[in-house]
């Protein structure tokens, strides 16, 4: 069945271009430049399969550690959908260098946690990775001024 109107996120895009996504926050901004969490990125879902049985294991063993498990999960996250980031939060007045470990720090940190629910929604959202129409880039491009 063809959607009218739907159209389908380019694979450049959506697994190697990728998409930047800004959010600001009261701290600073976090700058992230993601690949698409969707069926066609393949290593998203096995990775997010492998996870899950992860966490039924640990289930049925009765270990949940939540702490262990969310950050195995931004480290998967990450390793994804995560092409390149940056923030101009500090801790303790220095920069945070855009690495795995900070990046999984600064996720699961309440200052800024809400980011992550934020970003997971942008990065599932195909309408991102699709390339701009002709009505769309018209409506982007710098019109001559009159002066």
């Amino acid at each position: 069945m063809q959607i009218d109107g739907y159209v389908k996120p380019d694979k450049e895009i959506a697994l190697h271009q990728g998409v930047s996504f800004e959010y600001p926050t009261k701290y600073g901004d976090v700058h992230i430049t993601a690949r698409l969490a969707g069926r066609d990125n393949v290593k998203w879902r096995l990775a997010m399969k492998v996870h899950n049985e992860y966490l039924e294991r640990r289930k049925n063993l009765d270990s949940l550690d939540d702490k262990e498990s969310e950050r195995r999960f931004l480290g998967i996250v990450y390793e994804n959908l995560v092409i390149d980031w940056s923030t101009t939060i500090k801790s303790d007045g220095a920069e945070i260098e855009a690495t795995k470990e900070n990046f999984v720090e600064l996720m699961s940190n309440p200052a800024t946690s809400n980011v992550l629910s934020v970003f997971l929604r942008d990065a599932s959202d195909e309408t991102h990775f699709r390339p701009l129409s002709d009505e769309e880039m018209e409506g982007n491009s710098l019109k001559p001024s009159d002066g």
